[in-house]
């Protein structure tokens, strides 16, 4: 919706796919977002104000973009993993992708590549990652039987 002016909303990107985790460039010229256009989810960027010349970034999933504060690298999770792909002055890929990190973990905390919490320094050479617990897959499961009759003998 525009600041100023006639204030009324209209959509920014509008598919038949589902659109998720919008993320303007540092300069606000570009968007990156995930798309499932293709079947899986894909991180693709387009220019801020026009329609057309969307580029895909990805090429074989991601999702959750993270721009670099130079606006030429684009971060995103791939599975468990960060990677990035370097883009040129017309935002075209340059090269291939390029994996950063592994999932992070720290004593029993880990990086949940579900619902990642990160985000790049304004350095563009280091990284905030909020870790969350990891749960351990129960081994076994203890049923009690008539536990109200065990509860009162209690």
């Amino acid at each position: 919706m525009p600041v100023n002016g006639d204030r009324k909303a209209q959509p920014f990107l509008n598919t038949e796919a589902a659109e998720s985790a919008p993320k303007f460039s540092p300069d606000g010229h570009w968007l990156a977002y995930v798309s499932d256009e293709t079947g899986s989810e894909e991180i693709y960027i387009r220019p801020n104000g026009s329609a057309g010349g969307r580029k895909r970034i990805s090429t074989s999933g991601g999702s959750y973009p993270a721009w670099n504060r130079n606006g030429r690298e684009l971060f995103f999770i791939k599975r468990d993993k960060l990677a990035s792909v370097a883009l040129d002055a017309q935002m075209t890929r340059i090269g291939q992708e390029e994996i950063v990190w592994d999932a992070p973990k720290f004593e029993n905390l880990q990086f949940q590549a579900g619902f990642p919490y990160y985000d790049v320094m304004p350095d563009s050479d280091h990284f905030v990652v909020v870790l969350g617990p990891q749960y351990p897959s129960p081994t076994h499961f203890n049923v009690v039987v008539n536990w109200f009759e065990e509860l009162k003998a209690r």
